[in-house]
């Protein structure tokens, strides 16, 4: 391959990865439970929420994300999110041996946006839950990522 050519199609990446948003926030967390961020937001600009994943689990596997977007005091929008239900992966690698998986990738979570409704700032609110437990994953990384 010519070095045009393989500069044509790194610049072709990353033009279609601009496209996926401008990171405005990240709610930490690496195991179940809660954790939440404040950011800014913009009411023209609903948030894409995205997750940092780095699990190792045995399948049947159930998780979901409980996630609310809260400004002045109220709940403006919620979500419930699939983090092994992505739309687009990036720095990907998953591995599957039998019944046992090993995920690591940052992807956009389908159906899974908030919507501010004014400008100014607001506070992401992220619940982790393991609905079916078939063994605790070993979870390095749950971390979601707010685009706009």
């Amino acid at each position: 391959m010519s070095s045009r050519v393989a500069l044509g199609l790194l610049c072709i990446g990353a033009v279609a990865l601009a496209g996926c948003g401008k990171e405005v926030g990240r709610v930490a967390l690496n195991q179940e439970g809660s954790a939440e961020a404040k950011l800014q937001v913009h009411a023209s600009k609903p948030l894409a929420v995205w997750v940092s994943l780095d699990w190792e689990f045995a399948e049947p596997f159930e998780a979901r994300y409980d996630v609310e977007l809260v400004q002045n005091a109220s709940v403006v929008s919620k979500a419930q999110c699939n983090p092994l239900d992505v739309s687009v992966k990036t720095n990907s690698r998953e591995i599957s041996i039998g019944s046992k998986r090993s995920v690591k990738y940052t992807g956009k979570m389908r159906e899974c946006t908030l919507t501010p409704t004014a400008d100014g700032e607001a506070t992401v609110k992220a619940r982790l839950v393991f609905p079916k437990k078939s063994g605790t994953p070993s979870t390095r990384d749950a971390s979601l990522v707010l685009k706009e």
